[in-house]
């Protein structure tokens, strides 16, 4: 059972008054609650009068009027407060909502696969990770936010079955680079995507040939790992990065003429374990941009 909360500043020692006026330790400490309220979900319309109370309070401190500040910050002090009692109250009654929400969402997640239950379950995470905190007004947030895409994680479902048995294969985009103005321009960009049916994915992306004035190109780079569907959205999760080659050539003025001088870059062959190479692609786009050259 989740525990009452405790306030992070009991209100005995915020009334820090200096003579008839207020301390800046007081008013300091009463912004630092409100901010703790704040972060835990407290509605903007139940901190903005306080707010404005702790401002005037400041600033009548800092001029001398510490009656107005005085003033002020007795008028924040009882907003706040009131604001704690609204947080205390919905605290109470949160715990229960948000379990039956997880509870429907449990449910929904037995009927789902692949990326839709990747989302539901690090959703789930994030609600779990503000319940440790005792957030429970933001944990409760995302759980009904969660809840209420149960409709479309199961269209989703759908779709990336129904498209599962169409994407498998090796397809191929081609790309040429010319130019009018200068024709000896003419370079050639490739791509393929390797979906495979057990669920291996491999990128290879290729150029080769004059792509400008004064720049050729020779390169390849291939990426190896896993995809899973998304609805229309295939997601590719890569974790093996290798630069094949990477030769280059530029025009340099030598004795005033123009030389081509080799400008190799280096080539290797990484493991990727923080997600930095994780491409997606839409299936639309496959089917347009894309050719497929092999069934797998």
């Amino acid at each position: 059972m989740f525990k009452r909360l405790a306030m992070i500043l009991p209100f005995f020692s915020l009334l820090l008054v200096v003579g008839c006026g207020v301390s800046d330790e007081a008013i300091t400490e009463a912004e630092a609650h409100l901010e703790d309220l704040k972060s835990r979900g407290v509605p903007e319309d139940e901190l903005s009068r306080p707010t404005v109370f702790l401002y005037q309070a400041r600033e009548s401190s800092r001029t001398g009027n510490s009656r107005d500040a005085k003033q002020a910050y007795d008028s924040a002090l009882y907003h706040i407060e009131k604001a704690q009692n609204l947080y205390d109250e919905q605290i109470a009654t949160l715990m229960p909502t948000i379990n039956s929400n997880l509870e429907k969402v449990n449910e929904a997640r037995e009927e789902l696969s692949g990326m839709q239950v990747r989302k539901i379950d690090s959703t789930i995470a994030i609600i779990d990770s503000f319940i440790n905190i005792e957030w429970l007004l933001q944990a409760n947030n995302v759980a009904v936010e969660l809840k209420e895409s149960l409709p479309q994680l199961k269209e989703d479902e759908e779709r990336a079955s129904e498209l599962s048995s169409r994407v498998p294969g090796v397809w191929r985009s081609q790309q040429r680079t010319t130019s009018r103005q200068h024709r000896e321009v003419n370079a050639l960009e490739e791509k393929f995507f390797s979906f495979f049916r057990d669920g291996r994915a491999k990128l290879v992306e290729q150029k080769k040939g004059q792509s400008g004035p004064y720049l050729k190109e020779d390169w390849k780079f291939e990426s190896e790992g896993t995809y899973e569907l998304a609805g229309d959205t295939i997601f590719l999760f890569i974790s093996r990065f290798a630069s094949i080659k990477q030769d280059f050539e530029r025009i340099h003025n030598v004795d005033g003429e123009p030389v081509w001088k080799s400008e190799p870059a280096p080539t290797y062959d990484s493991t990727i374990t923080d997600g930095s190479q994780d491409r997606f692609i839409l299936w639309e786009d496959l089917e347009d941009d894309f050719t497929r050259i092999r069934r797998l």
